[in-house]
């Protein structure tokens, strides 16, 4: 029996952008916006019995494969949904969104099940508004590490993991052969969007000791401010919004002029492949805040470079070549090493990368949560497979979940969180 599915989402901020070939990269738009794309076009061309159509806010430039309907609100998208008899409705759970106020009613009683498709981090009162409704089928995260963070809050029963795809070509692998990690110069490439949020900030103050260390350094950033909302009013150099901006441009500039070791490249889409096949060291969001999945520290190690950011949930799962940090005050210390390090193991990165996040593996997923209602096997939950136990007291939630003691004590995250800020209070 064939599936009908609904992937909605907002895509009013980039509709000028042109995503009709998005087979081929990210045309230079939000991870988010571009694995709801990239994955709606790969079910639709895939012969798998499932009838995909993707619901959005506007017309935009898609892929002509694509069935696309046109809605004012979410609440109107899945209204239509579900008298339209679609089986899923799959989208991106907002803070604050009315629709989950909606749910949360129960004006909602139809039979279209929801998929909130987790590419940010849920707040406790989401998850625990998830758990309890009839409505939600699966809460789909984007990496194992994400997951398991909520083993101790009743969502995890609910919850399963759907890595981002990504693919390596066959020129990449042969132009990065040809681009030995050990012969290329000493380039820091940080791409994303340059707000608070995505911790470019740590990168620039850093620069100084970097640049002090390794004379001959370069640093090149892609991305903006207005990558995300291409109407944000920027600052004077026009890099990101003027008070974020004047924080982190005192370390790059001498005087009025940005120093000439630094390279702001603006918005970028598959052209900026040139820069990162030259680069040494990728630096994704250096505060690790908000990162589900680490599309960006694919790219840098596909196109061999090694990366270094902030041990979190997302990158754990996705740094093979490179270092991850627990305290900000060390990314000058890896950046140099990384710099001065002379060997990269690219081979075994490709290897990795095709059994964990290829685009036939990753589809299969999403086609038997569709066709069986999970992804994830039993037995990949048991203690034995459980990776970073360390991490975040992992083991401590495995505990109360086998003892289905979840809910009856606050988040284990909670306590994490309140020792990891007592601990950098006392070393700052």
């Amino acid at each position: 029996m064939s599936k009908k599915v609904a992937f909605y989402f907002d895509n009013s901020r980039i509709s000028q952008v042109d995503c009709r070939d998005i087979e081929s990269g990210n045309p230079g738009i939000g991870g988010t916006e571009y694995l709801f794309l990239l994955i709606s076009t790969l079910l639709t061309k895939s012969n798998n019995d499932i009838d995909i159509t993707v619901f959005n806010t506007s017309k935009g430039y898609v892929p002509e494969c694509l069935e696309v309907q046109i809605f004012n609100s979410i609440n109107d998208a899945y209204v239509y949904a579900d008298s339209h008899g679609y089986d899923y409705f799959v989208f991106r759970p907002q803070i604050g969104e009315s629709f989950e106020e909606e749910l949360k009613s129960s004006s909602f009683n139809g039979k279209t099940k929801l998929i909130p498709w987790c590419h940010n981090f849920l707040t406790y009162k989401q998850l625990s508004l998830y758990s309890k409704s009839d409505m939600i089928a699966r809460i789909i995260c984007v990496g194992r590490e994400q997951m398991d963070l909520y083993m101790d809050l009743p969502a995890y029963n609910k919850s399963d993991y759907i890595y981002n795809c990504f693919d390596i070509d066959e020129d990449t692998i042969a132009a990065v052969r040809n681009n030995s990690f050990s012969d290329r110069k000493n380039i820091v490439t940080y791409i994303g969007s340059i707000v608070p949020a995505k911790g470019f900030h740590i990168l620039a103050k850093a620069w100084p000791e970097i640049e002090k260390s390794v004379p001959d350094a370069q640093l090149y950033v892609i991305g903006s401010g207005q990558l995300y909302d291409r109407d944000a009013v920027m600052g004077s150099f026009n890099i990101a919004e003027n008070t974020y901006e004047s924080m982190f441009m005192r370390y790059l500039t001498n005087g009025e002029k940005i120093k000439d070791n630094v390279h702001f490249m603006g918005i970028m889409g598959k052209e900026k492949e040139s820069i990162l096949l030259k680069t040494k060291v990728g630096v994704p969001n250096p505060s690790g805040n908000t990162e589900t999945f680490g599309l960006t520290a694919l790219e840098f190690q596909s196109n061999g470079a090694k990366v270094i950011t902030k041990k979190c949930a997302g990158y754990m799962d996705t740094v093979f070549n490179g270092n991850l940090y627990s305290n900000e005050k060390n990314i000058a210390k890896l950046i140099i090493n990384a710099l001065k390090s002379k060997d990269l193991d690219y081979e075994s990165f490709v290897k990795k990368n095709d059994a964990l996040f290829s685009k036939d593996m990753v589809i299969k997923q999403w086609e038997k949560l569709f066709k069986d209602g999970y992804v994830l096997e039993p037995a990949d939950r048991s203690f034995s497979k459980l990776p970073n136990k360390e991490f975040r007291l992992k083991w401590l939630k495995y505990l109360i979940h086998k003892l289905f003691l979840e809910g009856f004590f606050p988040p284990i995250d909670r306590f994490v969180n309140f020792y990891n800020k007592c601990i950098n209070c006392r070393f700052t």
